[in-house]
């Protein structure tokens, strides 16, 4: 285990090219995440990389009349953390949103009549909710007793719970077939829709009944969630799906130099099939955007849906539903060739999976096109990943696979998943020590907005949280799962996750010393200085 760090500085100093730097941080207790060097005390920049790795003494020399000094005073110094899986399809909108979270149902038409109250001329009512077992069995019935006049839509990411109005306005009655990727939920026998519209039904809804954010409103909401993400100690940012669309404000911001984090943007890729104008729309974005602060080289499945929802496809039917195992979004052989595709064309390829059955047909896929295209042809990863049978945990490391999880996930819908499957199959359920320990990378990402992006909290449940202890992990796996871990998920490790001479000067000056503190109060972490390109983002005042 980690003792004092004086006793884990082992490197020599790298001097790199030194000349004519703009940067020093000195003083640092630095963890480079580089097996060679792993502890420094100074990082000397030039441009936007480092040139230099060392002693204070050996770095200081590299001082020049214009360099900047920055001075870590003996705190804990990381590579710039990455999260891998979050949506940003909502940030343009969000100042539109009341956002909540709700216990019980009462509990959301509370907060539903407390938005009235704020906004009583509002044309459309919508909310963002985190919501808990009891209130996600919340109908159009509750909604119309709050309000009835006009639309109200409440979305948590997978699902949308909206009133007789809103229903209206989006077309969606008795007669409105699923859309693919999505199920209308009705009552019976009457076979009028309920209100609670899964997946692709509830995205429909909210583009048919949500108004349209203006530009500038757009750029301010990303402006927001970048500037939150800084603050945070994040570089980089992984979009699972839905953000493509929106790229173009993103290049606008990076050419007003408003950015401040760079991004891996997935396009999704529905079903039925894949299709030539997908192909051709998605090599046009990577075409167009693939550099080091935005990268198109990404595409995006969805292979089911929740657990919770019994939307997750798996091998054996659901404990509380014996008649239901859950469907796969994709019929296999489309979608075998479709990522074989894809991964030929060098796309990264993730792909949602939470039931043990469709992360089954998601590996095997995969070595389809590992035999198709050989090792090593683009990255490959499973989102989510909640529901691993034993027979395939090894074949995430044998097939070259990552597995990208979320921490925050468990304490939130454990009780949930338990009472769908029954506790036994929830033994290997976020079994992110049991993959990495069969040899596969493991990395970790929020799901924003339907959790907090805050990578510190979820470090600390990594370490700490896990319903079934012999899960929870060090913090150095989890250090290296934000870091150097999440760059090989992008496909840049060459320059990105540890800090070494040649590599991006990205990186987090901390409140803490992670290795030093209790578990229990890793989710207090600060961050008080973040440095993207050898450029600070954020400094704690």
């Amino acid at each position: 285990m980690m003792k004092k760090w004086e006793n884990m500085r082992s490197a020599p100093f790298d001097r790199g090219d030194g000349k004519g730097v703009d940067t020093l941080v000195v003083s640092g207790r630095i963890y480079t995440l580089n097996p060679h060097q792993p502890w420094a005390e100074a990082i000397a920049i030039k441009n936007d990389r480092i040139v230099a790795i060392g002693s204070n003494s050996d770095i200081e020399r590299l001082r020049q009349p214009h360099t900047e000094m920055i001075d870590a005073a003996g705190d804990l110094v990381l590579p710039g953390l990455t999260d891998t899986h979050l949506h940003l399809r909502l940030e343009p909108s969000r100042a539109l949103y009341c956002e909540f979270v709700a216990n019980t149902i009462e509990e959301a038409q509370a907060a539903l009549r407390a938005r009235v109250g704020e906004k009583p001329g509002e044309a459309v009512i919508l909310g963002w909710a985190l919501l808990a077992e009891q209130a996600a069995a919340m109908s159009r019935v509750e909604l119309d007793a709050v309000i009835a006049d006009r639309p109200v839509l409440i979305y948590d990411g997978h699902r949308a719970y909206a009133n007789s109005k809103a229903l209206e306005v989006a077309g969606i009655d008795r007669n409105a077939p699923d859309p693919d990727g999505g199920v209308i939920r009705r009552d019976s026998p009457s076979g009028e829709p309920t209100g609670v519209l899964e997946e692709a039904a509830g995205r429909m809804a909210l583009a048919r009944v949500a108004p349209e954010p203006t530009h500038e409103m757009a750029l301010q909401g990303y402006r927001r969630a970048f500037r939150t993400a800084s603050e945070l100690g994040l570089v980089r940012l992984h979009s699972a799906g839905r953000d493509s669309e929106n790229i173009h404000l993103f290049d606008e911001l990076r050419r007003r130099d408003e950015l401040g984090v760079r991004l891996l943007i997935s396009t999704v890729i529905d079903p039925p099939a894949l299709t030539p104008l997908d192909i051709e729309s998605i090599e046009c974005a990577r075409r167009q955007f693939r550099d080091e602060w935005i990268d198109a080289n990404a595409v995006k499945f969805f292979q089911d849906g929740l657990v919770e929802t019994h939307t997750a496809a798996m091998l054996e039917p659901y404990e509380d539903v014996r008649t239901v195992c859950g469907d796969t979004q994709w019929s296999f052989e489309p979608f075998r060739k479709a990522v074989i595709e894809m991964n030929r064309r060098g796309f990264h390829i993730l792909v949602h999976a939470t039931g043990d059955r469709s992360t089954r047909e998601i590996l095997d896929a995969f070595q389809a096109a590992r035999e198709a295209n050989g090792p090593g042809t683009s990255v490959l990863r499973i989102e989510h990943a909640e529901h691993v049978s034993d027979e395939d945990l090894f074949r995430f490391a044998r097939l070259q696979v990552m597995a990208s999880m979320h921490p925050l996930f468990p304490a939130s819908v454990w009780h949930a998943q338990e009472c769908c499957i029954g506790s036994e199959r929830m033994r290997l359920a976020y079994a992110w020590r049991s993959i990495a320990r069969a040899g596969a990378r493991v990395v970790f990402g929020s799901d924003f907005p339907a959790y907090p992006l805050n990578p510190w909290l979820a470090l600390q449940e990594l370490v700490a949280g896990h319903p079934v202890p012999e899960q929870r992990i060090s913090v150095a796996e989890a250090i290296a799962g934000y870091t150097l871990g999440a760059a090989y998920a992008g496909g840049r490790e060459a320059s990105e996750g540890s800090l070494e001479v040649g590599k991006l000067a990205d990186m987090v000056i901390l409140s803490q010393n992670l290795f030093e503190v209790d578990p229990a109060s890793l989710g207090q972490t600060q961050v008080r200085l973040t440095m993207v390109g050898g450029r600070v983002m954020h400094r704690m005042a």
